[in-house]
């Protein structure tokens, strides 16, 4: 069985006319780095770009054209 976690993140605030990147790290409750998560890139809920997360659970996004309503929504797909 696998479960689904989705964590979406508004970027409004971030995203400024000056961003023209995003990075980061996506780490579980226990502060433990997550490989191989999805992160995408949103416009108005239309796919902009996206990335997977490497083992050290590190992404990095490139060649952005800031606009408001974006949005980036982080998952992980895991088996149980």
């Amino acid at each position: 069985m696998k479960r689904i976690i989705t964590l979406i993140i508004a970027m409004t605030a971030v995203t400024t006319a000056f961003c023209r990147e995003i990075r980061g790290l996506v780490v579980g409750e226990n502060g433990t780095p997550l490989d191989y998560v999805n992160v995408v890139l949103y416009h108005d809920s239309i796919y902009v770009t996206g990335t997977v997360t490497d083992t050290a659970g590190a992404f990095f996004i490139e060649h952005l054209h800031p606009r408001h309503n974006d949005s980036v929504k982080i998952t992980e797909v895991v088996e149980t």
